[in-house]
């Protein structure tokens, strides 16, 4: 399938490309040339390249990079076949710096896009259409610079058509299609911060005091105790290992979260995770390792998380998340997925390949629990361990199943208390 998806990219890629050719070389005389089959086979590598970043589960900028790379040469390769199918290899006139400098551009552009496309298609925030279109416009922006670039790189040497004296002006086309893709490679960086910093912090971002006052006024002593209260507060909310929000600040943002769903009518998910074979990991490496182990995974917990969730460590190797701006359960799979997914990467620690991997169990405000927060904890602890009865490193939704044999539990232990 890969295979079929790769050859009808391509074929898309180089029916587009070779149509906007001919047409900006109209009255060119055209040449019958195995060019054009090489410069389908160049087309094709560009796409086979987003197929390989697209298929790869969890895709680092490895990944990326070499995408970026192939889809770079691939493209240098597209133009100088279609420019020698159009117009003969004889009368085509390759200037070095600039095939050299618009690959490299190309690189650097694709690789931008692949990694955009990456952060896209694992988006779950609010606003995802919108983020989308953007995206698009600023991608649509690196591919136009793309074709302008390539294009000063190859002079078309015919009779007639492209004289010595375009020939000279050649190096201040190429400053001016430089200048260009250095432009949009900056625009498409400026949009991608843009809608990362979107999803980290949302409309706040609006409202962010960029500008802050530098001078070193001297503080009173009751800002001093200002800050030292304020510092002792942060202390007691805050686990002193991962320095993630502790179990006290994690029961104060779940009831503000309940209190702001009921507001707004809308709904919020409570994921418990725990770590898989966590325990044999202190056993065997001592515990210094384990708390490495759980500073990395804090970390990319909080990767995993978007700007409007919050995660917490309750205790040992149990985290808790809390996602707003949700609707349904099809708006947290992503998440959730991308939660499983970042655990289960290799850990390296102290030349140690650390494997493990995390269950998750997810319940959903209101349905699973609406004005008890503590059933909710208890309805998304029961699906953390459905999880693990079923084979670990994955989630799973709290549902009638567990509901059944929650009752079926509660209603075993009343009779043993009898």
């Amino acid at each position: 399938m890969p295979i079929t998806i790769s050859i009808v990219l391509g074929l898309g890629i180089f029916g587009n490309h070779f149509l906007v050719l001919l047409s900006s070389n109209l009255g060119a005389p055209t040449h019958t040339s195995w060019s054009i089959l090489y410069a389908l086979l160049f087309a094709t590598g560009i796409g086979a390249s987003f197929v390989f970043t697209s298929v790869v589960r969890s895709p680092s900028i490895y990944h990326i990079l070499v995408g970026g790379t192939i889809s770079g040469i691939c493209d240098l390769g597209l133009f100088y076949s279609s420019h020698v199918a159009i117009h003969g290899v004889e009368s085509v006139y390759v200037n070095p710096t600039v095939a050299t400098a618009a690959t490299i551009f190309s690189i650097v552009v694709i690789s931008i896009a692949l990694l955009q496309f990456q952060w896209v298609k694992n988006y779950a925030g609010s606003n995802l259409r919108l983020i989308k279109v953007v995206v698009a416009m600023a991608v649509a922006l690196g591919i136009l610079s793309i074709h302008f670039i390539f294009n000063t790189a190859f002079v078309d040497a015919s009779v007639g058509i492209i004289s010595v004296t375009q020939n000279e002006l050649s190096p201040f086309r190429a400053i001016v299609a430089i200048t260009i893709t250095l432009a949009i490679i900056c625009l498409m960086l400026t949009v991608f911060m843009f809608v990362l910093l979107y999803e980290k912090h949302g409309k706040k971002l609006l409202n962010l005091h960029l500008f802050r006052s530098t001078s070193n006024d001297l503080e009173s002593p009751q800002d001093n105790l200002q800050d030292n209260l304020q510092d002792s507060l942060q202390d007691s909310l805050q686990d002193s290992l991962t320095k993630l929000p502790n179990r006290r600040a994690f029961d104060s943002h779940l009831e503000s979260a309940q209190k702001r769903c009921k507001r707004s009518g809308r709904s919020f998910a409570l994921a418990y995770i725990d770590l898989d074979h966590f325990k044999p990991i202190n056993d065997d490496y001592g515990h210094h390792i384990g708390d490495a182990v759980l500073n990395i995974t804090a970390a990319r917990l909080n990767t995993a998380m978007r700007g409007c969730d919050f995660v917490a460590r309750i205790g040992g190797d149990e985290f808790v998340a809390i996602l707003e701006e949700v609707d349904t359960e099809e708006d947290v799979r992503p998440i959730a997925k991308r939660i499983v997914d970042s655990i289960k990467e290799s850990y390296f620690i102290d030349h140690l390949n650390i494997e493990i991997s995390c269950s998750v169990g997810v319940a959903m405000f209101p349905k699973d629990g609406d004005s008890d927060l503590e059933k909710l904890m208890v309805c998304a602890d029961a699906a953390m361990y459905k999880a693990k009865d079923q084979g670990k490193n994955q989630y799973k939704f709290y549902d009638a199943e567990i509901e059944s044999a929650n009752d079926m539990l509660i209603s075993m232990q009343s009779d043993l208390c009898l």
